[in-house]
């Protein structure tokens, strides 16, 4: 439940984000803060508080993760301006580090037996808010108003809290050790200036000074902190292990997979609200076309038991190489079946399916190959890079629909071949990412 209320977090503002400038009198562009505000800080907090729960604790820094993530909900539910909800956005974004510190909990806890089914619904957690995410937005805003969207974020946040102080043990295992912060603070700066090239380059203007220059800032810091992780003694993030083969292979995977992710939801929404004088659109309310992916976020819940046997029986490189090839074959599914509705949900449904294997096999590959003190940073690490591919998707989508464009009605809406071109783009990087499933060692590894 900590990780789907991660998720929703992230993913209910995303439909609202057109309707914000008229609400709050902004610009669009800074509406779209609300997304990149949470985005930036999860990109800082993923690596630093998952470090923190392996030395501390990771049951007190799962529940600091979820004040602070009701405390930014409760922020921008009460915030009459746009810089007080800017600051709860800001503050939600620590949210995003519930993921890997509850799977690293789960390795505790968790009988060797029951690990496969637990991590893989923990990890299908991130793909079943985003899909689950936006119809619920569009209910709670046109039934109860904008606001209910942070509330029910506060609400369902602070019953986790005390549902952990009830159930998760208080005696889980603590490392200790001293905290990185030289590397805590060059990695920010890093991903931070990485991430606003990423999202806010196309606004900005590729060649503009403010993009390359945080460019070549991401660029310096990133080497920089890669020379001061390989000289301390307890770095933020045991680059040594990093660069093996399994971890440098998932957490690759991982950035593709997360690219591949976002395309699938984009350009369904895409195809089923625009109008159908575009040729390929079917012309549905913002609330319908959300409706109908609620199935693909459904299934990766139910698959999560199934996901977990094949994990025990296989082993995370053959799910995750069988993860890819599926989500492979939902993109092309999705240039073949264009004829209505139906065509849209089984293409989705099917790269849900590919989603949830792949999503479930990537925090177990990394568990079996990095030592039990490092299993949450580890692990935050990989969810880092799935949110930067979920970030390089959102360009990519931007660039490429910007490029063919037709008009119906006077307004601007994407050309079929551009659909065409990000599903080939999704589709390369999911036989991208089975490739490198192929590198990892074949065979169960066991557990470090």
């Amino acid at each position: 439940m900590s990780g789907l209320v991660a998720a929703l977090n992230q993913t209910l503002v995303i439909p609202l984000i057109p309707v914000f400038p008229e609400l709050l009198g902004v610009s669009s562009e800074d509406a779209s803060w609300f997304v990149t505000a949470t985005l930036l800080v999860g990109a800082v907090s993923i690596p630093t508080v998952s470090r923190l729960a392996d030395m501390y604790g990771r049951r007190v820094m799962l529940l600091c993760c979820l004040l602070i993530l009701v405390l930014g909900a409760i922020t921008s539910g009460l915030g009459d301006s746009y810089a007080i909800i800017i600051v709860g956005r800001a503050l939600a974004g620590f949210g995003l580090a519930l993921i890997p510190i509850g799977i690293a909990i789960l390795r505790d806890v968790m009988p060797p037996q029951r690990m496969g089914t637990a991590v893989a619904l923990m990890s299908a957690t991130l793909g079943i808010g985003t899909a689950l995410g936006l119809p619920l937005s569009g209910v709670l805003y046109e039934s109860l108003g904008w606001r209910w969207v942070f509330w029910l974020t506060a609400i369902v946040g602070a019953a986790l809290a005390v549902a952990v102080l009830v159930f998760v043990p208080r005696t889980l295992i603590r490392h200790g050790g001293r905290f990185d912060v030289p590397g805590a603070l060059i990695l920010a700066v890093a991903t931070a200036s990485l991430l606003l090239v990423i999202s806010k380059g196309g606004v900005w203007g590729w060649s503009s000074g403010i993009t390359l220059g945080l460019g070549t800032l991401a660029v310096a810091a990133f080497g920089v902190w890669v020379a001061v992780e390989l000289r301390r003694s307890e770095p933020l993030v045991d680059l040594r292990t990093s660069i093996s083969r399994p971890v440098f292979a998932t957490n690759t995977a991982a950035v593709l997979v997360g690219f591949a992710l976002f395309i699938n939801l984009l350009v369904a929404m895409q195809q089923l609200q625009a109008p159908v004088e575009t040729g390929y659109g079917l012309g549905h309310s913002v609330l319908f076309a959300s409706v109908l992916m609620i199935p693909s976020g459904l299934l990766m819940v139910v698959l999560s038991p199934l996901t977990g046997r094949l994990l025990d029986a296989a082993g995370g490189r053959v799910v995750l190489l069988g993860g890819a090839v599926v989500m492979s074959i939902g993109y092309l599914l999705r240039i073949l079946l264009v004829a209505g509705e139906w065509g849209i949900v089984i293409s989705t449904t099917v790269v849900s399916l590919g989603t949830a294997f792949a999503y479930a096999a990537m925090p177990t590959v990394i568990m079996q190959s990095v030592p039990e003190p490092m299993t949450a940073a580890a692990n935050g690490l990989n969810t880092l890079l799935r949110q930067i591919g979920t970030s390089l998707s959102s360009a990519a989508v931007a660039a490429v629909l910007a490029t063919g464009t037709i008009v119906v009605h006077g307004v601007l809406y994407a050309d079929w071949e551009m659909l065409v071109v990000l599903n080939m783009l999704a589709a390369i990087a999911c036989i991208g990412a089975a490739a490198l499933a192929v590198l990892i060692p074949r065979g169960r590894l066991p557990f470090a």
